[in-house]
């Protein structure tokens, strides 16, 4: 997707100039690498959130293993974001169910590659 039409995605979504400018700014070094998959215009921000919230993972065991995102600090932390504060309870909830998705999948893939 062209950058043109990724901040047209985003500002349909509601998000503001500073926020389109801080995901595409984000985005760069990702579109710079061909083998990347490409992120789906309604995703955009929910890949953005998991890369900003990604190192707060609830580890376990002696090699500290990721578990699962903590919540409250993934909370505390788009909660700063002014996308997400104008945000119905329903588009919350595919936000979360949009980080669940990835974290889960982050996880197999973890997983898989200390198998």
């Amino acid at each position: 997707m062209a950058e043109k039409e990724e901040r047209q995605a985003l500002a349909a979504m509601g998000a503001t100039q500073a926020d389109i400018d801080a995901v595409i700014a984000a985005g760069q070094d990702y579109r710079q690498h061909d083998a990347q998959p490409s992120v789906q215009p309604a995703n955009l921000l929910i890949v953005s959130l998991f890369m900003q919230v990604n190192k707060y993972w609830y580890r376990a065991g002696m090699e500290g293993r990721p578990t699962y995102l903590d919540p409250v600090a993934v909370e505390q932390r788009a909660s700063k974001l002014r996308w997400y504060q104008g945000l119905t309870d329903e588009m919350r909830e595919w936000v979360w169910d949009g980080l669940d998705a990835m974290a889960n999948t982050a996880l197999d893939v973890w997983r898989e590659q200390n198998a």
